[in-house]
């Protein structure tokens, strides 16, 4: 998740991301997926919903 997060906020290109975070590929299937079955709209809601609470 780190690895796409990171792409979403610095806008970077999949091949660029650093090793650090996995497989550029792999990171990019899972958003795919993700957002197909409605996985990462439930992700960001919650994290948004964390932010809220912790002000």
């Amino acid at each position: 998740m780190n690895g796409i997060i990171y792409v979403l906020k610095t806008g970077c290109a999949w091949a660029d991301l650093p090793r650090e975070y996995g497989s550029p590929t792999t990171c990019w299937r899972r958003l795919h997926q993700w957002t197909q079955d409605g996985t990462w709209e439930r992700i960001w809601r919650a994290l948004l919903g964390r932010l809220d609470e912790a002000g």
